[in-house]
């Protein structure tokens, strides 16, 4: 539905969305930590990230690098331990984008959007 067509039938197009710059990634992550329920993730200015999970049966480590680019992903390469299985590498890529002055992430390839919630 083209903007004119929508406006013809009485609904506003949905808002534009604007792409992050790597740049603008980096603000959001560089020197800063994920905090999960069961662990978290630290993302260090050199690029480098190490992360961590605990469950009551295991508790996971792991060390690796992010990457940003200027089309508003973000991916982590990680090497998982464990005492329960051996070395596992884990590439996780999220996409980024702006609508009405939120920023919105999801999980690639296919996540649902919501907002990105990181420190001021």
């Amino acid at each position: 539905v083209t903007p004119d067509a929508a406006a013809a039938q009485g609904s506003a197009p949905p808002p534009a969305a604007a792409t992050p710059t790597a740049f603008e990634l980096q603000l959001f992550y560089a020197d800063r930590t994920w905090n999960w329920d069961d662990g978290a993730a630290y993302f260090a200015q050199d690029r480098r990230m190490r992360a961590w999970t605990s469950t009551p049966d295991a508790a996971s480590v792991a060390e690796g690098t992010w990457h940003l680019s200027n089309d508003g992903e973000m991916c982590m390469n990680l090497v998982w331990r464990s005492t329960t299985y051996a070395p596992k590498p884990i590439r996780t890529c999220f996409s980024h984008r702006v609508r009405n002055g939120i920023v919105e992430q999801r999980k690639e390839p296919d996540g649902q959007w919501y907002s990105f919630r990181h420190a001021s």
